[in-house]
């Protein structure tokens, strides 16, 4: 019976990280955290019942009994406690496409709750299945403790139990030594602990790293004048298109789709007297946390965790935010997923933020984005684009776009008349038919078609807003966030697109010459360059001089 309680507990213990892992070699091992939890009671004095009488054969007194049951069920909570941890790493593979880092996926919660909370069922069915394994398998040690102290009461039981244990730990790690991969027995739940100790104790030297930086930045002391010369006096959008990664152009579930409408989209653009340049750009995160490769490509600092971002902000890292400011540009967020309290918009330093609240959208939500896209750019252009006057400041406008934003619902409607998109605060897209010739049925159930029907409506809006809605000399940069949930397979590159795009066919020309390439479409082996690296390419590209600073290529 011990047997059988060590076997299913150990399978929950050992749950690999992909679904097509369980029932695999290392799943099926026995699991040494199990087994040390259960034979626990074998060397606690005190744990065994014994029976009534006088000196040796005296039943331990309460007060000498409540320590070790006490410990014994701490035990047993910290087997559930890794479980729980498996559980987490098991969600991090499914969303993200990486491995658990709890130094940075602790200030996820919040996050992952606002995903969640929409939508009751599912939270209720992610909290069912994450802690009713860890309760099954307290249950189960506490089952075998209990075994272990009637079945193996004697001293020479437990000390023969105790000693078959060693050796076969002895020989699993001889077998690790050898490289041949471990035993039957093996304690991986308990290295993922050692893993995830390790990433909460990087913190100290992330913030020594990022300080260095900050301290030698000369991006920091460029004055306004030598700042984007080439772009004064011109707008510049920046759109962070949601999930548009690698994945939309090479992956076969999603290129046809998406390349299709690439194309298209091209020759819109061409006709319309646009040039285009594209790269590759890192992405510091995969499936998830958009503020961070938003911060990262602002900054110049890759910032692949929270404690990363949060110190990079209070230090007062130099952004693009900044640099347009000090340039002479007006800088607007359009934020339309803020939906709470966002105190970052201080530290990056906007002029204005418009999130959920101030654009005031009252229309249906489309699943978790709650906000059209299309309404979001109408309320900007009503609130700073066209102003009544006719006079203004050039806009810097950075634009977190949402309709291609997990879980990829029913999509809004794209409007052909960019006027009626702020009828009686967007209630239009509450009438309005659906989007016509979408790729895959609205009611699909595949992930991978779900998201290329967001992605693909999300590009053709992109379309329409430089041909119809943009000012005719503004610079448009359309950069993908990161790699999509769900969707990506383990092992593909975190790389996301970049697009430059422009009527003046000059400066894409200077684009091109830090190493972009015409077009839309990128080569699934394109050089990719890190994320950090734009804030300071942008600089060199649209400047006058050949050399404004040495080594800024070099800052972050």
């Amino acid at each position: 019976m011990l047997l059988l309680i060590w076997v299913a507990a150990g399978l929950l213990v050992n749950l690999p990280a992909r679904p097509s892992d369980w029932l695999s070699m290392p799943h099926l091992r026995l699991s040494i955290e199990v087994a040390a939890v259960i034979l626990l009671a074998l060397v606690l004095p005190g744990a065994f019942p014994v029976n009534r009488g006088s000196g040796l054969n005296r039943s331990p007194a309460r007060s000498e009994r409540w320590l070790p049951d006490l410990l014994l069920k701490l035990a047993a909570l910290g087997l559930s406690a890794l479980v729980l941890l498996r559980g987490a790493d098991l969600v991090a593979h499914a969303a993200a496409g990486r491995p658990l880092d709890l130094g940075r996926d602790l200030f996820l919660l919040p996050a992952l709750w606002d995903v969640l909370a929409g939508d009751p069922m599912r939270l209720a069915l992610v909290l069912a299945l994450w802690l009713l394994p860890a309760m099954l398998v307290y249950v189960l040690a506490r089952r075998g403790q209990d075994l272990a102290r009637r079945s193996l009461s004697g001293p020479r039981r437990r000390a023969v139990a105790v000693c078959l244990l060693g050796l076969v730990l002895a020989g699993d790690m001889a077998l690790l030594a050898a490289g041949r991969g471990g035993g039957p027995v093996g304690a991986g739940a308990l290295r993922l602990a050692a893993v995830q100790a390790d990433h909460l104790g990087q913190r100290a030297r992330i913030d020594a790293e990022l300080a260095a930086a900050i301290a030698d930045d000369p991006a920091a002391i460029l004055p306004g004048p030598a700042l984007f010369p080439r772009l004064r006096g011109h707008d510049v959008h920046l759109f962070f298109m949601e999930s548009y990664g690698w994945s939309a152009q090479h992956d076969p579930r999603i290129a046809a789709t998406i390349g299709h409408r690439l194309n298209d989209l091209d020759r819109v653009l061409k006709a319309a007297g646009f040039t285009v340049a594209s790269a590759w750009l890192d992405s510091p995160v995969v499936g998830g946390q958009s503020w961070l490769a938003h911060g990262t490509l602002l900054s110049g600092l890759t910032l692949d965790r929270q404690p990363a971002y949060d110190y990079a902000l209070t230090a007062g890292r130099t952004t693009l935010v900044d640099l347009f400011n000090r340039a002479g540009w007006r800088s607007v967020a359009l934020m339309p997923a803020i939906r709470q309290v966002w105190p970052e918009a201080a530290l990056f330093g906007y002029d204005r933020v418009l999130d959920a609240a101030a654009l005031d959208y009252r229309g249906p939500a489309f699943g978790w984005p709650t906000v059209p896209d299309q309404f979001s750019l109408d309320r900007f252009v009503a609130e700073e684009q066209a102003p009544p006057s006719g006079r203004r400041q050039p806009l810097f406008l950075e634009f977190a776009m949402i309709t291609s934003h997990h879980p990829w619902g029913p999509l809004p409607p794209l409007l052909g008349d960019w006027a009626m998109a702020g009828t009686d605060h967007g209630t239009v897209f509450g009438t309005a038919p659906p989007p016509a010739a979408q790729p895959f049925p609205a009611a699909t159930t595949d992930w991978a078609e779900r998201y290329a029907n967001a992605l693909d409506y999300t590009l053709a809006l992109v379309g329409r807003w430089a041909t119809e809605r943009m000012p005719k000399d503004a610079l448009l940069i359309v950069v993908g966030d990161h790699q999509p949930p769900l969707v990506t397979p383990a092992g593909a590159p975190r790389s996301v697109p970049i697009h430059v795009i422009s009527r003046d066919r000059s400066l894409i020309r200077a684009f091109m010459a830090e190493g972009m390439t015409p077009g839309l479409m990128l080569a699934a082996d394109a050089p990719v360059r890190p994320m950090s690296d734009w804030r300071d390419l942008m600089i060199r590209a649209t400047r006058e001089a050949p050399q404004p600073i040495a080594r800024l290529g070099e800052a972050g």
